[in-house]
């Protein structure tokens, strides 16, 4: 990464209007969170050619993480007036409405967007995360309404049966695909990761802001715990899964199953329930030996985010008699203050929208488990196979 930006830099010394390498420059410093520098990288691309419909749309994504949301609904209304027909933006100016509470506009843009689905699975994707994400969306009695409903009854029925009979739970699961194909719904993500309980609440964008372009632990994230559980095949991580659906957690507390792909993290299936203390921690722990722990082959409490503790080490201790060894550093909050003094939380922003207690089975979570499944392939598990019915 560092290369290619001094080679772009090298190249704007000897053109300095060359609006293709700030585009690239702008799309680099936001994938690496230097979101200051993204900001200006698209506004001299728009400064160069001011019909750059790409410069507007990239520049309103970096105002959405920014929490400037306005500026980002302003940017996406260029880009569609420059390119009516500009898929992305359409997509993200649904999704921006959606993060503002206005839902009735949010659905008239993602329904527009996904005008001939059979054509290009894509543009189901609108639609399928506007209910994903929209705890007060109902919309209309359409495909993805009906297939959503279904999928809720064959969560009830999943969470009714012995966990133990891999047979009986790989037929019955395997049902959401008929669902899907019942009602012509496709559709792709890159997601990993599937929520339960309180979603929307956690917000930790501002949080690896500060770690990302710092270096630091923010404050916040010393107060922050998870329960760890780790599972050595998919069908077990499926498992705990649908036992995360049935347990009641002290306080709703948001879990996520997922796949681990991130560089230098080690593990493959896990499963983390996040805690607002290390005493709501040692509650979960708690509850789980009678329910997933059993199909896990080890439950840990840790610190934060793993980023955190592969930095600093000493953040990964835990003393569960007293206070932790490892402290935040005052000098921090300076920078700190610089990334909070810039980008607002979407729990400040649109506290209604984002706040979803989630304890079933959407569409969404569908198309995350055939990653899941490609992922087991890739690792020779052949724990969830449909000829083992």
């Amino acid at each position: 990464v560092d290369e290619a930006i001094k080679a772009y830099e090298k190249a704007l010394s000897v053109k300095p209007d060359y609006a293709d390498v700030y585009l690239n420059l702008g799309i680099i410093f936001k994938r690496t969170a230097k979101l200051p520098k993204a900001l200006k990288a698209f506004e001299a691309v728009i400064a160069i050619n001011p019909n750059s419909f790409q410069a507007f749309h990239y520049l309103a994504n970096v105002f959405i993480d920014m929490g400037k949301f306005d500026d980002a609904e302003k940017a996406l209304e260029k880009a569609l007036e420059i390119k009516p027909t500009h898929f992305g933006a359409a997509v993200t100016l649904s999704h921006l409405l959606a993060l503002k509470g206005d839902l009735s506009g949010a659905y008239d843009l993602a329904k527009g967007a996904s005008q001939d689905p059979s054509q290009n699975p894509e543009k189901h994707m609108p639609m399928i995360n506007l209910r994903y994400n929209s705890s007060s969306f109902d919309g209309c009695n359409d495909q993805y309404h009906k297939a959503q409903q279904e999928l809720a009854l064959l969560a009830t029925d999943l969470m009714g049966i012995d966990l133990k009979n891999d047979q009986e739970l790989i037929s019955l699961f395997s049902q959401s695909e008929d669902i899907l194909t019942k009602y012509d719904i496709n559709g792709k993500t890159t997601d990993s990761q599937i929520f339960t309980g309180r979603v929307g609440t956690i917000d930790c964008r501002r949080h690896k802001l500060a770690f990302d372009n710092y270096n630091i632990i923010p404050s916040f994230c010393f107060g922050c715990y998870k329960v760890q559980l780790s599972a050595d095949t998919l069908i077990d991580l499926l498992k705990i899964l649908i036992t995360f659906w049935k347990v009641e957690f002290p306080n709703n507390n948001t879990a996520k199953c997922m796949i681990e792909t991130r560089p230098g993290i080690g593990g493959t299936y896990k499963a983390l329930v996040y805690c607002e203390s290390l005493k709501d921690a040692e509650a979960v722990v708690s509850i789980l030996p009678d329910a997933a722990a059993i199909f896990s082959t080890k439950v840990a409490i840790k610190r934060g985010c793993s980023e955190y503790a592969n930095a600093y080490p000493e953040y990964a201790e835990i003393n569960f008699d007293g206070e932790q060894p490892f402290k935040y550093d005052p000098s921090w909050k300076t920078s700190e203050d610089l990334i909070n003094q810039q980008y607002q939380s979407r729990e400040e922003l649109s506290p209604d929208c984002y706040d979803v207690l989630r304890s079933s089975l959407t569409i969404k979570d569908v198309l995350i488990f055939r990653n899941w499944v490609e992922y087991a392939e890739n690792l020779s598990d052949s724990s969830f196979k449909l000829d083992l019915i």
